[in-house]
């Protein structure tokens, strides 16, 4: 009953975000379970202690697996993202040029004494830098759609993939519960202690968070913009990244 307890406490303290909700649920079945088989407790105590050593122990695993998974799932997302603000470095960096070069101009005309050498630079560099501003502007803009289109893509997966992972923890605890309620009512016994703590749980291999192929839109920066800064094709190529979950 104290370990019961316990456990609850540290799953409810555990984390801070959607995974608590989900955790605090399987924290309060085990106590609504607890509530609803006390009579079972006081009429064989010795099988209910057994009962607890053992499927304790599975809840345990089921909820670090569930932590860990769903930490997978983000950290996969964060180092997609990571990829694609990377891939935008070339075109991040010609951008930057275009814009020192223009202010560089205008510094250079602003060294002339003489009206006519001053003014004439500064009409002349305004219009070089109004026309490279519009260039910044829109290849900027384009660059930024394909941005963004990696990033709603990024996060479709990443939605996905927690999701996935909430559901099989659901299932799993929910079949826990099951058997520690036989259990505790007599109708099953306790597994011998050679066996790890288990249920019939889905095998690793029908879950769908232990193994995803993640196919995630990349941005790459594309040959023609490189060699060309006033055009640019939003170009992207698809990398398949597989979020191992444990």
């Amino acid at each position: 009953m104290i370990k019961l307890l316990v456990l609850c406490l540290a799953v409810c303290s555990t984390l801070a975000d959607s995974r608590e909700k989900l955790l605090r649920n399987a924290e309060m079945d085990l106590l609504q379970l607890m509530i609803d088989t006390r009579q079972e407790q006081r009429n064989n105590p010795e099988q209910s202690m057994a009962c607890f050593d053992y499927y304790l122990a599975l809840f345990e695993r089921l909820n670090e697996e569930y932590k860990a998974s769903h930490e997978a799932c983000l950290t996969t997302a964060a180092a997609d993202r990571e990829d694609v603000d990377e891939g935008t470095n070339p075109q991040r960096a010609e951008i930057e040029e275009a814009a020192q070069s223009s202010c560089e101009e205008m510094k250079t005309c602003a060294k002339y004494t003489d009206s006519v050498d001053y003014f004439g630079c500064f009409s002349k560099s305004g219009k070089e830098s109004s026309e490279s501003s519009y260039k910044i502007s829109a290849d900027a803009s384009e660059i930024l759609a394909a941005v963004r289109e990696s990033y709603r893509v990024i996060e479709n997966e990443e939605n996905r993939c927690t999701n996935a992972s909430a559901r099989t923890y659901v299932e799993e605890t929910y079949q826990a519960n099951e058997a520690l309620q036989s259990c505790l009512r007599g109708e099953t016994t306790v597994p011998p202690a050679t066996e790890s703590p288990t249920t019939a749980i889905p095998d690793s291999n029908d879950s769908a968070i232990k193994s995803m192929n993640v196919p995630v839109e990349k941005f790459r920066p594309d040959e023609a913009y490189a060699n060309n800064f006033n055009t640019f094709d939003d170009a992207k190529v698809n990398k398949d990244r597989k979020a191992a979950i444990i």
